[in-house]
């Protein structure tokens, strides 16, 4: 698990915060995001990688969002252990969107 990464794809997870709050990942190095300090060092792989990192940062809500609703779908149809449900177009519609948004393909 590298945090160099050419392909413009964020950094492999999990990702978690360390003691200090910064965001590190499974081997403890941080995770680069869009800022200054990687725009100006002027490598290509650590923008690239950066930007995909900001961009499925900046989507954690809309995740968070569809992943609440199909838990929401789950609680409400009874025993977890054999649950059977009907998703509707209504639930795969913004599921779809902060999928698409997270890897960077949509707004």
């Amino acid at each position: 698990m590298s945090n160099e990464n050419e392909s413009g794809k964020p950094t492999a997870g999990p990702w978690f915060r360390d003691k200090y709050g910064h965001v590190v990942d499974g081997e403890g190095k941080d995770i680069n995001f869009r800022g200054v300090s990687t725009l100006c060092s002027g490598d290509p792989a650590r923008l690239a990688e950066a930007e995909a990192n900001t961009t499925l940062a900046a989507s954690s809500h809309a995740l968070l969002s569809a992943l609440e609703d199909l838990m929401r779908i789950v609680d409400n149809s009874g025993d977890e252990q054999y649950v059977t449900i009907q998703l509707t177009p209504e639930f795969f519609e913004p599921a779809r969107a902060a999928i698409s948004r997270a890897r960077g393909l949509s707004q």
